[in-house]
């Protein structure tokens, strides 16, 4: 594939990831000469062997261009051999950084991935004896308690804004971080919204991504605004914007890749795809807090169970926020998996996903 990678090495980072995974395929068809992967054994597997059960066979595929770099994001340095980082900081021309911890509860891992490895990243940046691209992937949701509105690139971050979890305010952190020594490098920052896998990716990937939907199908009651619009967008229209964004110059620094304002769904009108996607007839009653507080005692414990594994993503879904995608679209036009995918991709992937 010709892009603007001709002779580029690149460093990825995440690629067992649910973007990086993505990602690695997309970067090994295009024309670099060399990518390296940062990897880490996990759960009795090396780490080529978490590359190929993300990425599949393509791992295997291009020989010496792809070169796995031992490391570990959660560990000071990145646990990084003096050889490793040494290659990283003066071999590489291009940084792809999807590695992060999603987890929304685990604050002391949260740190150490999205804010400590992104500074270890900053410094080698900085020490390199070339100025490095840096795409950095960031998230729509770390503006924080934001609510009805429709949020523009540089509405944040702000340093006193407030957040639902510490994911969010990590990887907040991490853009403040980045912009400080953004001298040292050209950076580009991409936030995309709620992130969908490709149809083809693992089951895994699929039902950790998917399983609220189908959770609250199971359920009586919800404390969720029926109303609520919320910006789900495919892994696909991500790489591609990425892609577009490392392979040539770029006007701004942050682009959110999201459905935007136009393409949005409401929450009851999702549900409404998913039951039919799953063969299910009913949908849960929509309630205010007030109101599922009140009708809450008159539920099962099975009930309260699935709401409560829901609860940490309730603040979100009532939030009431899409983001506005026109500079990325104006920038790098548009892309095929932007639009009007939600329908057909609930038919296709939705029959692998099992409720929590």
């Amino acid at each position: 594939m010709q892009t603007g990678l001709r002779g580029k090495r690149v460093l990825l980072t995440g690629g067992s990831g649910l973007i990086g995974g993505a990602m690695l395929p997309r970067l090994l068809n295009s024309d670099l000469e060399v990518l390296y992967s940062l990897g880490r054994s996990k759960h009795g597997a090396n780490a080529r062997e978490r590359l190929r059960a993300r990425a599949g066979d393509v791992v295997d595929e291009f020989g010496s261009r792809l070169r796995i770099i031992e490391g570990d994001l959660q560990e000071p340095g990145w646990n990084l051999s003096p050889a490793d980082r040494r290659k990283i900081v003066e071999e590489t021309d291009i940084v792809v950084h999807c590695g992060a911890s999603t987890y929304f509860q685990r604050e002391v891992e949260c740190r150490r991935t999205n804010e400590e490895a992104v500074q270890t990243l900053i410094e080698m940046c900085v020490e390199s004896p070339t100025k490095k691209k840096l795409c950095y992937l960031g998230s729509a949701a770390c503006g924080g308690l934001q609510r009805d509105r429709v949020v523009q690139e540089d509405d944040y971050p702000r340093p006193d804004d407030n957040h639902f979890v510490y994911y969010t305010r990590s990887k907040s952190n991490a853009e403040t971080m980045l912009r400080a020594s953004r001298d040292h490098y050209d950076l580009v920052i991409v936030r995309p919204s709620y992130v969908f896998p490709e149809r083809t990716a693992p089951t895994k990937f699929m039902n950790d991504s998917l399983w609220p939907l189908v959770s609250m199908l199971e359920v009586e009651a919800i404390p969720v605004r029926s109303e609520a619009r919320v910006d789900f967008v495919l892994v696909d229209a991500v790489c591609d914007y990425i892609m577009r964004l490392i392979s040539g110059p770029h006007s701004h620094e942050t682009y959110h890749v999201s459905t935007g304002e136009i393409a949005s769904y409401m929450w009851r009108n999702i549900l409404i795809r998913t039951a039919e996607a799953t063969g299910r007839s009913k949908l849960p009653d929509f309630l205010t807090s007030d109101e599922y507080a009140a009708r809450k005692r008159s539920l099962s414990e099975e009930h309260r169970l699935r709401v409560g594994r829901l609860g940490v993503y309730i603040p979100f879904m009532n939030q009431n926020i899409v983001f506005d995608n026109r500079r990325v679209i104006q920038d790098c036009g548009p892309s095929d998996s932007l639009f009007d995918f939600l329908d057909d991709y609930l038919m296709d992937v939705m029959h692998q996903v099992a409720p929590r």
